[in-house]
């Protein structure tokens, strides 16, 4: 299992959140054609680190020294690949429940009138920056 504080210092931050919203139970909710979009993600990128990986180890070899740090690399694509098998095994799973539906937050009076104001304010300068 990947831990996310690993995964945190190992993937850039939009990898990181994507991986994140899978693997917080988020799969649950989703329906199964965005976990299928995950999947499909998370296959580029392992691929993408895995490439990378590959690439710096022939570079190594090369040069003919050990400085090269190529498990970062692979530390990635290996992260990417435990995702995937997690997403499929969720979409394997017989009696998968459906997604849930998001309900709609309702806006408070005073969340409406704050939102009026902000929209008159910024129109007030709109119009002092336009004369």
């Amino acid at each position: 299992m990947i831990r996310p504080k690993q995964a945190k210092k190992i993937l850039p931050k939009a990898e990181f959140e994507a991986f994140e919203a899978i693997i917080e139970n988020q799969h649950g909710r989703m329906s199964e054609a965005r976990l299928k979009k995950k999947a499909t993600m998370s296959r580029r990128l392992r691929e993408k680190y895995r490439d990378l990986a590959r690439h710096q180890t022939i570079k190594a070899k090369r040069k003919l020294t050990n400085e090269t740090d190529v498990s970062h690399h692979e530390a990635r694509a290996e992260i990417f690949d435990r995702l995937i098998d997690r997403i499929e095994t969720e979409l394997e799973r017989p009696n998968r429940p459906p997604p849930r539906k998001r309900t709609l937050k309702r806006k408070t009076k005073a969340q409406a009138e704050a939102e009026a104001a902000q929209r008159a304010r910024k129109s007030i300068t709109d119009a002092r920056r336009r004369s």
